[in-house]
């Protein structure tokens, strides 16, 4: 009952271009409903903290021709690496996003090479991938593209199991990255 509640206000906004949802343990059928809902002229959502997360929805959303979202945060939302790729083609489409918060989702180093086209995109800004799991092999994918990619401003990498002595990133040298 409180979802249709919210999912009417919402249909009835259709000028909305901020909503936050964090923290509020939405069902995969009431995510489903919202994003439904939404207006195309969301520029930042956040389902942060929702860990039964829709992704294929999402990607649905995401990929509808009239969104342009500027900011996406889907931290702790329990992507992992499976979520993380259902929503990938979604993120490459989205031209306008500059600011994708995708931390504390269990994503490891085997999602490296995706991160790292995450990276090289144009448009993302600030990228926080904090406390996963991306390990030394996701760090040198996403160094990698660095080489590459000169557009971010902010890149959040803390608590990802690096390890010490892996980089020196002083003097942009590491025995991994070329």
């Amino acid at each position: 009952e409180n979802a249709k509640i919210m999912v009417m206000a919402i249909q009835r906004h259709p000028k909305l271009i901020t909503l936050e949802l964090e923290n509020n343990m939405l069902t995969t059928h009431i995510t489903e409903s919202i994003l439904r809902a939404m207006p195309d002229t969301i520029e930042r959502l956040s389902l942060a903290g929702n860990e039964s997360l829709s992704t294929p929805y999402l990607s649905k959303y995401m990929i509808r021709s009239a969104v342009q979202l500027v900011q996406l945060n889907l931290s702790a939302c329990g992507l992992r690496d499976t979520g993380l790729r259902v929503i990938a083609q979604a993120l490459f489409s989205q031209v306008t996003i500059r600011k994708l918060d995708i931390s504390r989702n269990g994503i490891t180093s085997e999602s490296g090479e995706l991160l790292a086209g995450l990276v090289e995109l144009d448009r993302i800004r600030d990228l926080r991938l904090d406390w996963n799991e991306l390990g030394q092999r996701g760090m040198l994918h996403i160094c990698n593209a660095m080489k590459t990619s000169q557009h971010l401003h902010s890149l959040d990498l803390s608590w990802n199991g690096i390890g010490t002595n892996t980089l020196d990133l002083n003097r942009g040298k590491s025995d991994g990255v070329r």
